[in-house]
């Protein structure tokens, strides 16, 4: 186990390379795989520190989460709802459409059976 005077250090070590590493953006200049990894510690790090909350922001995180949940399924409401929107209308369109063509098949017919029958006489 390190001791409070290696702690305190290695936070002030960790505090001057991320300042230094903000400034000079080594953290982009390093191999994807470093990045990574840097990005798979942080992680776990929050991780560890989030167990460590008190029980009223436990609780505030909870009611925000219920909260987000509650907007993602009303977000999926409106979407699906313009889905079957968009699907009605492209239905009532080809409606329109085949019934037009119907309408013309049949004016087509009319002529031809007027033009065979004044021909006829």
């Amino acid at each position: 186990m390190a001791t409070e005077k290696q702690t305190a250090a290695a936070r002030k070590n960790v505090r001057k390379a991320a300042k230094a590493a903000a400034s000079k953006k080594t953290i982009s200049k390093l191999p994807k795989a470093t990045r990574t990894a840097l990005g798979k510690k942080g992680a776990a790090a929050r991780k560890r520190s989030a167990g460590k909350t008190t029980a009223k922001k436990s609780t505030a995180k909870k009611s925000t989460a219920k909260k987000s949940t509650a907007k993602r399924a009303t977000a999926k409401k409106s979407t699906t709802k313009r889905a079957t929107a968009k699907r009605s209308t492209a239905k009532k369109s080809s409606a329109r459409k085949s019934s037009a063509k119907k309408s013309t098949a049949k004016r087509s017919t009319a002529k031809k059976s007027s033009r065979t029958s004044s021909a006829a006489r």
